[in-house]
């Protein structure tokens, strides 16, 4: 089976991308650099992979966005439908960029003040976002729909992730839990991925 995760940033995408790495012991590509030819064959032919990846990636790689979808056997729609919630971390996550421990996958701290006193960076990020957004939930192609709230907050999506990959006995639901969070959270991402070797 070849999953599709097409996603945008700050979404929870890569929390579902390693959840379902976990449970098909599936090899992942994590927004990969589709320009290298090596690369690009892999993701458009191994078996067994779990690919994340955004709308402007494909098109900056000149990528033919039928065709790629067409290659694989399940595409999720992912989208996190509060955009401000979107464009904070994504803002928060330009600003600590720079330090040199920064890591997009760890826990980071955002409190009312930080965002009173970049309203016109969010803002900023709110409109270079949404054509991104736009064109996720425009996509006229079959695939599940998911939101970060179906997943992480209500869980309302779960079966249905479950039922569409066909996932029969999960043991890795933690991974899915909001205690991951990165946004003023405690635990973050720990290195949930599957070495291609053992597949």
């Amino acid at each position: 089976m070849r999953v599709l995760i097409f996603t945008h940033g700050r979404s929870g995408g890569k929390s579902l991308l390693d959840w379902i790495s976990q449970e098909k012991r599936f090899y992942v590509y994590h927004e990969p650099y589709l320009k290298d030819e090596q690369i690009l064959r892999g993701v458009m032919n191994d078996d067994n992979i779990v690919v994340k990846t955004f709308p402007n990636y494909l098109s900056q790689y000149e990528i033919n966005t039928e065709e790629f979808f067409k290659s694989f056997d399940k595409v999720i729609c992912h989208i996190r439908e509060n955009r401000l919630d979107v464009a904070i971390s994504t803002a928060r996550g330009f600003e600590l960029n720079d330090k040199e421990d920064f890591n997009w996958h760890h826990t980071y701290k955002v409190d009312n003040t930080w965002i009173l006193e970049n309203e016109s960076k969010i803002d900023d990020v709110l409109d270079q976002f949404s054509p991104t957004y736009e064109t996720i939930i425009n996509l006229k192609v079959e695939c599940l729909r998911t939101t970060y709230d179906g997943i992480f907050e209500n869980k309302n999506d779960i079966s249905k992730l479950l039922d569409y990959l066909e996932i029969k006995k999960p043991i890795h639901l933690d991974r899915l839990d909001k205690k991951h969070r990165l946004r003023n959270g405690d635990i973050g991402h720990t290195g949930y991925t599957v070495n291609k070797s053992i597949i």
